[in-house]
Protein backbone atom coordinates (compact mmCIF):
# COMPACT_ATOMS: atom_id res chain seq x y z
CA UNK A 1 0.00 0.00 0.00
CA UNK A 2 1.66 3.14 -0.74
CA UNK A 3 2.24 5.92 2.04
CA UNK A 4 0.63 9.11 0.77
CA UNK A 5 2.11 12.25 2.80
CA UNK A 6 1.15 15.79 3.08
CA UNK A 7 1.88 18.27 5.29
CA UNK A 8 -0.62 21.05 5.68
CA UNK A 9 -1.38 20.85 1.52
CA UNK A 10 -4.08 19.99 -0.59
CA UNK A 11 -3.89 19.10 -4.32
CA UNK A 12 -6.55 20.30 -7.29
CA UNK A 13 -5.28 17.31 -9.20
CA UNK A 14 -6.99 14.40 -9.86
CA UNK A 15 -9.27 11.95 -7.75
CA UNK A 16 -7.66 8.59 -6.21
CA UNK A 17 -8.10 5.99 -7.86
CA UNK A 18 -11.08 3.61 -6.64
CA UNK A 19 -9.97 0.42 -4.79
CA UNK A 20 -8.48 -2.44 -6.82
CA UNK A 21 -7.69 -0.32 -9.90
CA UNK A 22 -4.57 -1.60 -11.50
CA UNK A 23 -1.74 0.61 -10.83
CA UNK A 24 1.75 -2.06 -12.69
CA UNK A 25 1.44 -5.15 -14.13
CA UNK A 26 3.83 -7.51 -15.30
CA UNK A 27 3.82 -11.52 -16.01
CA UNK A 28 5.52 -11.45 -12.53
CA UNK A 29 3.13 -9.64 -10.26
CA UNK A 30 0.39 -7.35 -10.50
CA UNK A 31 -0.04 -3.67 -8.13
CA UNK A 32 -3.84 -2.14 -7.64
CA UNK A 33 -4.39 0.54 -5.17
CA UNK A 34 -4.83 -1.74 -2.22
CA UNK A 35 -2.66 -4.97 -3.27
CA UNK A 36 0.17 -6.98 -4.83
CA UNK A 37 -0.44 -10.04 -6.56
CA UNK A 38 2.73 -12.06 -7.09
CA UNK A 39 2.47 -15.68 -8.27
CA UNK A 40 -0.62 -17.33 -6.38
CA UNK A 41 0.14 -14.88 -3.20
CA UNK A 42 -1.49 -11.83 -2.25
CA UNK A 43 -1.24 -9.10 -0.01
CA UNK A 44 -3.87 -6.86 0.73
CA UNK A 45 -4.65 -3.11 2.79
CA UNK A 46 -7.64 -4.22 4.61
CA UNK A 47 -7.27 -0.53 5.97
CA UNK A 48 -5.18 2.48 6.50
CA UNK A 49 -2.61 0.74 8.53
CA UNK A 50 -3.65 -3.38 8.36
CA UNK A 51 -2.46 -5.29 5.53
CA UNK A 52 -2.68 -9.39 5.24
CA UNK A 53 -1.45 -12.08 3.07
CA UNK A 54 -0.91 -15.42 2.40
CA UNK A 55 2.62 -15.35 1.26
CA UNK A 56 5.06 -18.38 2.21
CA UNK A 57 8.51 -17.55 2.85
CA UNK A 58 11.44 -19.48 0.91
CA UNK A 59 13.46 -20.19 1.71
CA UNK A 60 12.54 -21.33 5.57
CA UNK A 61 15.76 -19.68 6.98
CA UNK A 62 14.10 -16.35 6.04
CA UNK A 63 11.02 -16.92 7.37
CA UNK A 64 9.68 -14.17 10.00
CA UNK A 65 11.92 -11.39 7.87
CA UNK A 66 10.29 -9.06 6.27
CA UNK A 67 11.52 -6.86 3.47
CA UNK A 68 9.72 -4.05 2.23
CA UNK A 69 9.80 -0.09 0.65
CA UNK A 70 8.35 2.71 1.51
CA UNK A 71 6.50 5.08 -1.64
CA UNK A 72 5.22 8.37 -1.33
CA UNK A 73 2.16 9.21 -4.41
CA UNK A 74 2.68 5.67 -5.41
CA UNK A 75 6.04 6.14 -7.05
CA UNK A 76 9.35 4.17 -5.90
CA UNK A 77 11.09 6.49 -4.88
CA UNK A 78 12.36 5.89 -1.69
CA UNK A 79 16.06 4.48 -2.42
CA UNK A 80 17.70 2.91 -5.07
CA UNK A 81 16.98 -0.42 -6.45
CA UNK A 82 18.30 -3.09 -4.18
CA UNK A 83 17.98 -1.02 -1.03
CA UNK A 84 15.44 -2.02 1.24
CA UNK A 85 14.00 -1.69 5.05
CA UNK A 86 13.82 -4.83 7.21
CA UNK A 87 11.64 -6.11 10.22
CA UNK A 88 10.91 -9.14 12.01
CA UNK A 89 7.98 -10.64 11.70
CA UNK A 90 5.77 -9.97 15.65
CA UNK A 91 8.91 -7.46 16.52
CA UNK A 92 7.64 -4.18 16.92
CA UNK A 93 10.56 -2.08 17.93
CA UNK A 94 11.75 -1.22 14.65
CA UNK A 95 11.22 2.11 13.32
CA UNK A 96 12.23 2.78 9.63
CA UNK A 97 13.46 5.77 8.58
CA UNK A 98 12.66 6.89 4.83
CA UNK A 99 15.04 7.02 2.52
CA UNK A 100 17.71 5.45 4.72
CA UNK A 101 18.22 1.18 4.31
CA UNK A 102 18.35 -0.95 6.83
CA UNK A 103 21.03 -4.33 7.32
CA UNK A 104 19.38 -7.44 6.39
CA UNK A 105 18.89 -9.97 9.22
CA UNK A 106 20.63 -13.53 7.81
CA UNK A 107 18.35 -15.50 9.85
CA UNK A 108 15.61 -15.24 12.60
CA UNK A 109 16.46 -17.69 15.52
CA UNK A 110 14.35 -19.71 17.31
CA UNK A 111 14.49 -16.56 20.04
CA UNK A 112 13.27 -14.00 17.95
CA UNK A 113 10.90 -16.33 15.50
CA UNK A 114 7.26 -15.42 16.10
CA UNK A 115 5.06 -18.36 15.23
CA UNK A 116 1.78 -18.43 13.09
CA UNK A 117 0.62 -15.19 11.98
CA UNK A 118 2.07 -12.37 14.02
CA UNK A 119 0.38 -9.26 14.26
CA UNK A 120 2.79 -6.47 12.96
CA UNK A 121 3.38 -2.61 12.68
CA UNK A 122 5.83 -1.19 10.91
CA UNK A 123 6.95 2.34 11.94
CA UNK A 124 8.23 4.97 9.82
CA UNK A 125 10.18 7.86 10.34
CA UNK A 126 9.69 10.41 8.65
CA UNK A 127 10.39 13.90 10.86
CA UNK A 128 13.59 14.62 8.38
CA UNK A 129 11.16 15.11 5.07
CA UNK A 130 8.18 16.95 7.44
CA UNK A 131 11.01 19.29 8.68
CA UNK A 132 12.17 20.07 4.85
CA UNK A 133 8.74 21.18 4.15
CA UNK A 134 8.85 24.07 6.93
Amino acid sequence: MPLLLCAGCSSPGPKPAAAGNVISSTSAYTVTTDSVTQGGFTAKAISATAITSDYLPTPPSTAGIIRYRLSINSRDNEMPDGQYHYAIAGDDTTVARFGVPQAAPTTVTADTAHPGSPRQQLRVDVSHILRSLE
